[in-house]
């Protein structure tokens, strides 16, 4: 972790983007790499209008393919869990997805993947791209 006083989170989220957008995943390395909430990204990203791309759990910008479409199976335990960590009509925060799939050592996709079986909604973004 960076230990200067003060660091300048706009220069750092503009050397981490790339033509007005940022991955996911790059936005989650500042997240680790330099101890910002991933809620104080998402917002700096807004205030210089920085688009999110490439979600981690495939729910939009991606270039490559990758896409929810419905699991053809799902086990008990993943959907004992995604049920338990529900929310307001069936939507599961990312952050619980996210546990979920580091619990079941799946891929986050996976986890979007049979919510969508489960016709679970993803909500609350951790960076905060949709609520």
């Amino acid at each position: 972790m960076e230990t200067q006083e003060k660091l300048d989170l706009q220069q750092l989220i503009l050397e981490h983007s790339k033509e007005g957008t940022i991955t996911c995943a790059n936005a989650f390395r500042l997240v680790r790499e330099y101890g910002f909430f991933p809620d104080i990204i998402g917002i700096a990203l807004n205030n210089n209008k920085i688009k999110i791309k490439e979600c981690q759990l495939g729910l939009f910008g991606y270039t490559d393919g990758k896409k929810v479409k419905p699991a053809e199976t799902i086990s008990e335990e993943a959907e004992n869990k995604i049920y338990f960590l529900c929310e307001d009509d069936d939507r599961l925060p990312c952050m619980a997805a996210w546990n979920i799939a580091n619990e079941l050592k799946v891929s986050k996709l996976e986890v979007a993947c049979y919510c969508e079986k489960l016709n679970v909604k993803i909500s609350k973004c951790q960076l905060g791209a949709f609520k």
